[in-house]
């Protein structure tokens, strides 16, 4: 399968290819009429004025606790949902200025498998329409195009007979993920894509994952609660904490030394397979705020064990403390 690396924007386009600025989305947290005239009209706040970037060929990491907005960004990459305000780039363009043209150019692995399946028609039939219906490939090479992308991922021409209901769960994965691929991307979102598999299906879905980002040359970003999985795939890492983002930084920097006080006590909680490693129990007090009633000042403050008075009250901007990174934090952990 050829590499894609002209795009609508142009083949010497060298900016980033997936962007967002300033991307905002707020949902009304009730339609009920009464309820608002009663309690007032109230925003749950998912996503909220988010500046990411993503550079050719490499692999970002969105990572936070549930809840914190990371799936609702992916949907409003993709175009899927509108936002409240920002914008999106894809190849230096919106979705919308792209049209038609940026399924082709963008892709996402959804975290349910079979649960994205079309449970009436076959494998093999599935991916067919989707090379059709784009026109990736000539008439008659459509057959060619369906062995050549289950081959990819490790699956049997036998499959192609089978329907979703039965495919394991590893299976249903890899089909998504060929299904992806068929359109031959330049980008993939994988959101969440091993959270519902077991953990031995877990590592040979990202070591697939690897394998594909490497020889595709893919530009990936790679959604993701478990951070065991993070430092294997990503090239930088994207920390979200209540619809912001908290630090930006590489994969390295920010295992070896976070800054921000969350990035720490979230790293902290991973799993180290050597039981007698020394480690840094951090105890976060409290429960996560609601992003009906996010706190003032900064987000985290209600949590966070270095806080002052001033984070009650001023919310910190992102500040770029060395080159690449980024931290929104009063008083960063140097």
């Amino acid at each position: 399968m050829s590499e894609r690396n002209a795009s609508p924007a142009g083949p010497a386009f060298t900016g980033p290819v997936l962007q967002t600025v300033a991307l905002t989305k707020h949902f009304l947290h009730t339609k009920n009429v009464l309820s608002r005239i009663i309690s007032g009209t109230k925003w749950i706040r998912a996503v909220d004025e988010i500046d990411i970037e993503v550079r050719r060929r490499e692999v970002l990491a969105l990572v936070g606790e549930s809840g914190c907005g990371k799936t609702t960004l992916a949907k409003l990459i993709l175009g899927l949902l509108f936002p409240t305000s920002g914008r999106v780039y894809v190849m230096g363009k919106t979705p919308v200025e792209h049209g038609s043209a940026l399924a082709p150019l963008l892709q996402i692995v959804f975290q349910q498998g079979r649960a994205s399946l079309n449970p009436r028609i076959t494998i093999g039939t599935l991916l067919r329409e989707a090379i059709r219906v784009n026109r990736i490939a000539a008439h008659d090479r459509v057959e060619d195009a369906v062995d050549e992308v289950m081959r990819m991922v490790d699956l049997s021409p036998d499959h192609k007979d089978r329907f979703a209901h039965e495919l394991s769960g590893g299976q249903a994965q890899r089909v998504v993920i060929a299904r992806a691929l068929a359109m031959r991307p330049s980008i993939l979102i994988a959101d969440e894509p091993t959270s519902s598999l077991d953990v031995s299906i877990q590592a040979r879905i990202l070591n697939l994952l690897i394998r594909l980002q490497q020889e595709l040359h893919l530009t990936m970003l790679y959604i993701t609660h478990n951070l065991g999985s993070v430092r294997q795939i990503s090239d930088r890492v994207a920390v979200m904490y209540l619809g912001k983002i908290v630090e930006t930084a590489n994969t390295e920097d920010l295992f070896t030394h976070p800054f921000h006080p969350y990035t720490e006590a979230l790293f902290a909680a991973v799993p180290v397979p050597d039981p007698l490693a020394e480690r840094k129990i951090i105890v976060l007090r409290g429960e996560t705020p609601s992003p009906i009633d996010i706190p003032p000042g900064c987000p985290f403050h209600p949590r966070c064990p270095y806080r002052q008075p001033v984070c009650g009250t001023l919310f910190p901007e992102a500040r770029e403390l060395s080159p690449g990174r980024w931290v929104s934090c009063h008083f960063p952990l140097h």
